[in-house]
């Protein structure tokens, strides 16, 4: 550098300028990160933030994650289908139990021996109010 060259705002010394074929930012400027990461990131926030949730005895913290699952199979309680179905489906693909579809036919094969039961014991109740002449004409 020449002897006249001032040093003052926007012109630092020689020794303090960056060397010539040098970058001055060497590690460059940071890549944005993807759309799918942040989404993804914001998505598992909010499922396992916790939110405070009245049950019947008193109130409970859950992550909201819980609080999905719990409606479905709730809605799945009373009947709905499609909520079923994808109980039985979470259950399989995780492994819950051994055999989801096993529980399944368990759960129908139930729901008929209780209607079985409850035409059975009608009919006896039914049995026992027939008078014996008309019982022996049976």
């Amino acid at each position: 550098m020449s002897e006249n060259y001032k040093i003052g705002f926007g012109k630092p010394p020689a020794n303090h300028q960056f060397k010539k074929g040098k970058s001055g930012n060497p590690k460059g400027r940071p890549r944005k990160q993807s759309i799918l990461v942040t989404f993804g990131d914001a998505y598992k926030d909010a499922l396992t933030n916790r939110h405070r949730v009245k049950t019947r005895n008193g109130y409970r913290y859950m992550q909201a994650i819980e609080i999905a699952v719990h409606a479905i199979v709730r809605r799945a309680m009373t009947g709905e289908t499609k909520a079923m179905d994808r109980v039985l489906q979470d259950t399989n693909q995780l492994r819950i139990f051994d055999n989801p579809l096993a529980l399944r036919d368990n759960i129908a094969k139930q729901k008929m021996l209780e209607e079985f039961e409850k035409e059975a014991d009608e009919w006896l109740a039914n049995v026992g109010r027939i008078d014996k002449p008309a019982r022996d004409q049976l």
